[in-house]
Protein backbone atom coordinates (compact mmCIF):
# COMPACT_ATOMS: atom_id res chain seq x y z
CA UNK A 1 0.00 0.00 0.00
CA UNK A 2 2.90 2.36 0.58
CA UNK A 3 3.93 2.09 -3.06
CA UNK A 4 0.31 2.38 -4.23
CA UNK A 5 -0.08 5.55 -2.17
CA UNK A 6 3.23 6.89 -3.53
CA UNK A 7 2.08 6.22 -7.10
CA UNK A 8 -1.19 8.05 -6.36
CA UNK A 9 0.66 11.03 -4.89
CA UNK A 10 2.97 11.18 -7.92
CA UNK A 11 -0.02 10.93 -10.28
CA UNK A 12 -1.73 13.81 -8.47
CA UNK A 13 1.47 15.90 -8.34
CA UNK A 14 1.87 15.66 -12.11
CA UNK A 15 -1.83 16.24 -12.70
CA UNK A 16 -1.96 19.30 -10.44
CA UNK A 17 0.79 20.93 -12.52
CA UNK A 18 -1.52 20.82 -15.57
CA UNK A 19 -3.30 24.11 -16.27
CA UNK A 20 -7.02 23.72 -15.55
CA UNK A 21 -7.92 24.72 -19.10
CA UNK A 22 -6.09 21.64 -20.44
CA UNK A 23 -8.20 19.28 -18.30
CA UNK A 24 -11.02 19.09 -20.84
CA UNK A 25 -8.95 19.67 -23.97
CA UNK A 26 -9.92 16.92 -26.42
CA UNK A 27 -7.59 14.90 -28.60
CA UNK A 28 -8.23 12.39 -31.35
CA UNK A 29 -8.11 8.81 -30.10
CA UNK A 30 -10.06 5.61 -30.44
CA UNK A 31 -10.07 5.20 -26.63
CA UNK A 32 -12.67 7.46 -24.98
CA UNK A 33 -10.84 7.11 -21.64
CA UNK A 34 -7.91 8.97 -23.20
CA UNK A 35 -9.81 11.67 -25.13
CA UNK A 36 -9.01 14.24 -22.43
CA UNK A 37 -7.09 14.45 -19.19
CA UNK A 38 -10.46 14.68 -17.43
CA UNK A 39 -11.58 11.39 -19.02
CA UNK A 40 -8.27 9.82 -18.05
CA UNK A 41 -8.75 10.93 -14.44
CA UNK A 42 -12.28 9.53 -14.36
CA UNK A 43 -10.87 6.26 -15.66
CA UNK A 44 -8.09 6.22 -13.04
CA UNK A 45 -10.43 6.85 -10.09
CA UNK A 46 -12.99 4.32 -11.34
CA UNK A 47 -10.22 1.74 -11.81
CA UNK A 48 -8.93 2.31 -8.27
CA UNK A 49 -12.40 1.55 -6.92
CA UNK A 50 -12.70 -1.32 -9.39
CA UNK A 51 -9.59 -3.02 -7.99
CA UNK A 52 -11.02 -2.82 -4.48
CA UNK A 53 -14.31 -4.22 -5.76
CA UNK A 54 -12.52 -7.12 -7.48
CA UNK A 55 -11.00 -8.12 -4.15
CA UNK A 56 -14.38 -7.92 -2.42
CA UNK A 57 -15.98 -10.06 -5.12
CA UNK A 58 -13.16 -12.61 -4.87
CA UNK A 59 -13.94 -12.89 -1.15
CA UNK A 60 -17.65 -13.07 -1.94
CA UNK A 61 -18.30 -9.94 0.11
CA UNK A 62 -20.83 -7.23 -0.76
CA UNK A 63 -19.64 -4.52 -3.09
CA UNK A 64 -20.97 -1.06 -2.20
CA UNK A 65 -23.16 0.49 -4.85
CA UNK A 66 -21.62 3.91 -5.10
CA UNK A 67 -21.89 5.92 -8.29
CA UNK A 68 -18.57 6.19 -10.12
CA UNK A 69 -17.09 9.64 -10.54
CA UNK A 70 -18.02 11.58 -13.63
CA UNK A 71 -17.16 14.89 -15.28
CA UNK A 72 -19.08 16.83 -12.62
CA UNK A 73 -16.81 15.32 -9.93
CA UNK A 74 -13.55 16.12 -11.71
CA UNK A 75 -13.66 19.78 -12.66
CA UNK A 76 -10.10 20.78 -11.71
CA UNK A 77 -6.82 18.89 -11.48
CA UNK A 78 -6.93 19.27 -7.68
CA UNK A 79 -10.34 17.58 -7.46
CA UNK A 80 -8.81 14.18 -8.27
CA UNK A 81 -6.63 13.85 -5.15
CA UNK A 82 -9.49 13.44 -2.62
CA UNK A 83 -11.36 11.05 -4.93
CA UNK A 84 -8.29 8.88 -5.36
CA UNK A 85 -7.61 9.03 -1.61
CA UNK A 86 -11.06 7.55 -0.90
CA UNK A 87 -10.36 4.64 -3.25
CA UNK A 88 -7.00 3.95 -1.65
CA UNK A 89 -8.43 4.09 1.87
CA UNK A 90 -11.07 1.53 0.80
CA UNK A 91 -8.37 -0.71 -0.61
CA UNK A 92 -6.25 -0.37 2.51
CA UNK A 93 -9.19 -1.33 4.74
CA UNK A 94 -9.92 -4.37 2.56
CA UNK A 95 -6.28 -5.45 2.68
CA UNK A 96 -6.19 -4.90 6.44
CA UNK A 97 -9.08 -7.36 6.79
CA UNK A 98 -7.30 -9.87 4.57
CA UNK A 99 -4.15 -9.57 6.68
CA UNK A 100 -6.15 -10.85 9.66
CA UNK A 101 -6.92 -14.11 7.83
CA UNK A 102 -4.73 -17.19 8.23
CA UNK A 103 -2.07 -17.28 5.51
CA UNK A 104 -3.61 -20.23 3.62
CA UNK A 105 -6.89 -18.30 3.36
CA UNK A 106 -5.04 -15.21 2.15
CA UNK A 107 -3.27 -17.23 -0.52
CA UNK A 108 -6.51 -18.88 -1.61
CA UNK A 109 -8.07 -15.58 -2.68
CA UNK A 110 -8.13 -15.64 -6.47
CA UNK A 111 -9.19 -12.62 -8.47
CA UNK A 112 -10.72 -13.11 -11.87
CA UNK A 113 -10.22 -9.88 -13.75
CA UNK A 114 -11.63 -9.39 -17.23
CA UNK A 115 -8.23 -8.57 -18.74
CA UNK A 116 -6.30 -11.77 -18.12
CA UNK A 117 -5.42 -14.77 -16.06
CA UNK A 118 -6.58 -15.30 -12.49
CA UNK A 119 -4.32 -13.50 -10.02
CA UNK A 120 -3.58 -13.20 -6.32
CA UNK A 121 -4.25 -10.01 -4.37
CA UNK A 122 -0.63 -8.88 -4.40
CA UNK A 123 -0.46 -9.09 -8.19
CA UNK A 124 -3.66 -7.05 -8.52
CA UNK A 125 -2.19 -4.34 -6.28
CA UNK A 126 1.00 -4.36 -8.37
CA UNK A 127 -1.20 -3.90 -11.43
CA UNK A 128 -2.98 -0.98 -9.70
CA UNK A 129 0.37 0.68 -8.98
CA UNK A 130 1.58 0.31 -12.56
CA UNK A 131 -1.79 1.59 -13.81
CA UNK A 132 -1.24 4.86 -11.97
CA UNK A 133 2.37 5.07 -13.16
CA UNK A 134 1.32 4.48 -16.78
CA UNK A 135 -1.31 7.20 -16.72
CA UNK A 136 0.95 9.60 -14.83
CA UNK A 137 3.47 9.22 -17.64
CA UNK A 138 0.70 9.69 -20.18
CA UNK A 139 -0.19 13.05 -18.59
CA UNK A 140 3.49 14.04 -18.50
CA UNK A 141 3.74 13.37 -22.22
CA UNK A 142 0.41 15.08 -22.99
Amino acid sequence: MDEYARAAVDFCRVLEAVPGTRLVEQRATSDPDCASIQNLCIHVVRAAHGYANLILRARELPVPETPPPGPDDITTPASVRPLLAVALRRTEAILHDIAKLPEPEQEAITIRARWGLPMQVDLLIEHAIVHLLRHRRQIERW
